[in-house]
């Protein structure tokens, strides 16, 4: 645990002292409770780094996972044989889900990069 210096040490081994310095040696209990307050605000802080890694952990295995389904429909319909009348209403069916996952898939890099920039900031 942390203990403030004593002041006959500090006196010893410094000449000038900032405003802080001289209330944390007159008043050691309240440096104390401030390095308390300071240890559970980063307790905080990393809680929140923690949880918004998550997230983009979370996002990114979305993002992975709407890959793998866009490969799957392109590869249906590259390979799709039958009536052409059905041929064309699936590949715009196709066509249309696919420009849905891009634009799922764009906003969750979107979303997974705010998440990473806030999480750059809160460690700053």
């Amino acid at each position: 645990m942390w203990s403030p210096p004593t002041l006959k040490s500090t006196l010893a081994n410094k000449r000038s002292f900032t405003y802080q310095e001289l209330l944390d040696l007159v008043l050691p209990e309240e440096a104390q409770l401030r390095k308390l307050h300071e240890d559970e605000e980063k307790q905080r802080l990393e809680r929140e780094i923690a949880k918004k890694r998550e997230m983009v952990r979370d996002l990114e295995r979305r993002r992975n996972e709407q890959h793998e389904e866009m490969k799957q429909l392109l590869a249906r319909m590259e390979g799709r044989e039958g009536i052409a009348a059905d041929m064309k209403t699936d590949t715009n069916e196709l066509r249309t889900r696919i420009t849905n996952l891009r634009d799922e898939a764009r906003e969750l890099r979107e979303e997974a990069a705010y998440y990473r920039r806030s999480t750059e900031q809160l460690k700053k």
